[in-house]
C-alpha cells in the first residue's frame, strides 16, 4: 500500500492511503505518484522553479507551515508534488530536543503565525475551517502578505477549491470539514470556580477540574467536545478522554455533548445526565436546572 501526505484542519501532519482508483492506473509501485502535501525538509524542487514561485515565504519563520505553504502554491499554481517510492533521503534532527525549538526572543505563537500566512495566502474561504480549529489564534498578527498574494496574482493561481476537489479530494473522507463551534474557550464551573481540565490525562482516563489556567475546549454545533485533536465521550457516570479519530483513521466531527446558552447546562445525550462537580470531581449527574454545580460559562481567551 502507497501513502499520501494531507493534513486535519489544525495543520497536524498526517497521511492516508493512495486513493483506490489511483493504486490501479497499472503503474509499478516504484513510480512516483502525486501526493496533496509532504512533510517538509525532503523534497528536490528544481531552483529556477522554486524563486519564480517566491521561494518560501520569508515571513514563515523557526518551525512549521513551509511544507503546505510550497505544497499549496506548487499545485495551485501549475507544478505537481510527487512522491518517489525509490529515493533515498537522509533526515538528521538536532536531537534528543529538551528544549523549545522557538528562540528566546522568538514569538511563542510562531508556528500559529506561519499558519495563519499560508492560510490568508492560499486557502481562499476554506482559511475560516482553520479558525474552527483553532479559534485562539484569530487575533494574532500575522504579518504583511502583499508579496505572496501578488505572486498568487501573477502566476494566476487556481483557488484552494479546485485544490480540495482535484488533488487532496479524498481528505475530508479521513477529516471532515469541522462544523462551527458553539462555544469555545476556557469552561468555568459557576459554582466552584474551577474549570475542565484534560492536561497530563491518558487516553480512556477521566476528564478532571482543576484550577482556572487558560485551557481551552471547543464544542461545536453537532455536539463534539474537544480540545486540539483530543475528544472527550461520556462513560456511564464519568467523561473519558479520547483520541479522535476512530479505529478507521476517520475523525467524525459529531458528538453527545448539548450546551444550552441559557441554563449553561452541558448536557449528554447519551447518557442523559449533565456535567457536575463539586469542586473536587468531574461527575454525570442527574440534570437539575436549580443546581449551580451544573451551570458552565465559557471565556473566549485569544493569543
Amino acid at each position: 500500500m502507497r501513502y499520501i501526505g494531507v493534513f486535519e484542519w489544525g495543520f497536524l501532519y498526517k497521511e492516508m492511503a493512495l486513493p483506490p482508483f489511483e493504486e490501479k492506473t497499472g503503474k509499478k509501485f516504484s513510480d512516483p505518484y502525486g501526493s496533496p502535501t509532504h512533510a517538509g525538509g525532503l523534497l528536490a524542487i528544481d531552483k529556477k522553479w522554486f524563486f519564480e514561485l517566491g521561494g518560501y515565504d520569508p515571513g514563515i519563520k523557526i518551525w512549521g507551515g513551509e511544507q503546505y505553504e510550497l505544497s499549496f502554491k506548487v499545485w495551485q499554481c501549475g507544478g505537481m508534488v510527487e512522491w518517489v517510492p525509490c529515493s533515498h533521503v537522509a533526515h538528521i534532527y538536532r536531537g534528543p530536543r529538551t528544549e523549545s525549538v522557538h528562540p528566546p526572543d522568538g514569538n511563542p505563537h510562531q508556528t500559529s503565525i506561519n499558519h495563519m500566512r499560508l492560510a490568508e495566502t492560499w486557502m481562499d474561504e476554506y482559511k475560516e475551517y482553520y479558525y474552527i480549529r483553532e479559534p485562539q489564534i484569530k487575533r494574532l498578527d500575522f504579518g504583511d502578505i502583499s508579496e505572496q498574494l501578488a505572486i498568487r496574482e501573477k502566476l494566476q493561481c487556481k483557488s484552494f477549491k479546485w485544490f480540495m476537489e482535484n488533488i487532496a479530494y479524498d481528505l475530508p473522507k479521513k477529516f471532515p470539514l469541522p462544523p462551527k463551534n458553539k462555544v469555545w474557550g476556557e469552561c468555568k464551573n459557576a459554582k466552584h470556580r474551577v474549570c475542565l481540565s484534560g492536561w497530563s490525562i491518558d487516553f480512556g482516563q477521566p476528564l478532571r477540574i482543576s484550577r482556572c489556567h487558560g485551557e481551552l475546549f471547543r464544542l461545536n454545533v453537532e455536539g463534539e467536545l474537544s480540545s486540539g485533536e483530543h475528544c472527550f465521550v461520556s462513560d456511564r457516570s464519568i467523561v473519558k478522554k479520547k483520541f479522535c479519530l476512530n479505529y478507521e483513521g476517520v475523525w467524525n466531527p459529531t458528538g453527545e455533548w448539548q450546551y444550552d446558552l441559557d441554563k449553561k447546562t452541558i448536557k449528554s445525550s447519551k447518557e442523559k445526565t449533565c456535567l457536575t462537580t463539586d469542586g473536587s470531581n468531574l461527575k454525570l449527574e442527574e440534570c437539575d436546572d436549580s443546581n449551580l454545580s451544573q451551570k458552565w460559562d465559557w471565556k473566549e481567551i485569544y493569543y
